[in-house]
């Protein structure tokens, strides 16, 4: 079996009836040491991108995702403040977006405070849905009032005005390295106790959303 495993809901993976079933997750690190995972190393790469706007001169930068309990949001906001402690700056509250009218409301406080962040770092690509349909409600000007950046690509990104700046995970890598895990555990016929963990690199991809003049096609490798 691939799972991806339902936060909160891993405990029913550690029964009896999985003592010999062949597993790998992807996405979340392994509920169960016994099981093989594929991750990717969400942490440096909120790192990366907060980072970058930071070299862009911004000092303010508000950090948006869901619900802070999921594992994946935990990291990227840990790599967020790292690169504002890192540069001397102050890391900003967590703001949760959970649907677009949070976020519409969400954005607008921020904006509207006294001391307005001029950049936002959205934690995943639905959050960067729910903050494009509030600044687009807000008239919002992206890059010229605030700069944006995200963590995960998505179809269109690099086709909005402006294109945005992301962290991209290596989507296919993630599902080929999670079936030559499984294929591997088949074909040695045995249930170890202990697993592997596979953490897969990440891309800064830099356009023109963060107010970088760049090409879809320039990508830095995120360390």
């Amino acid at each position: 079996m691939i799972i991806i495993p339902a936060p909160h809901d891993g405990g029913y993976l550690s029964d009896e009836v999985f003592s010999h079933v062949h597993v790998v997750t992807l996405d979340l690190p392994a509920p169960d040491s016994r099981f093989d995972s594929v991750v990717v190393n969400n942490r440096s790469g909120a790192r990366a991108g907060v980072t970058h706007l930071i070299e862009h001169g911004h000092k303010k930068i508000a950090f948006l995702g869901l619900s802070k309990s999921l594992f994946t949001f935990q990291a990227r906001y840990a790599g967020y403040r790292e690169a504002m402690t890192r540069a001397g700056l102050t890391p900003e509250s967590y703001v949760d977006c959970v649907s677009q009218d949070s976020t519409v409301t969400a954005v607008h406080s921020l904006l509207t405070d006294a001391n307005p962040p001029t950049a936002l770092f959205a934690g995943n690509n639905l959050t960067m849905r729910h903050v494009l349909h509030a600044l687009n409600v807000l008239r919002i000007d992206v890059p010229g009032k605030i700069a944006l950046a995200g963590f995960d690509d998505f179809d269109i990104a690099d086709v909005l005005q402006p294109a945005l700046t992301v962290v991209r995970q290596p989507v296919y890598q993630i599902g080929e390295t999670g079936a030559n895990l499984l294929f591997e555990r088949i074909a040695r016929g045995q249930f170890p106790t202990k697993g592997h963990r596979v953490v897969l690199p990440l891309e800064l991809v830099i356009r023109r959303s963060c107010g970088c003049h760049a090409t879809a096609a320039e990508a830095a490798k995120a360390k």
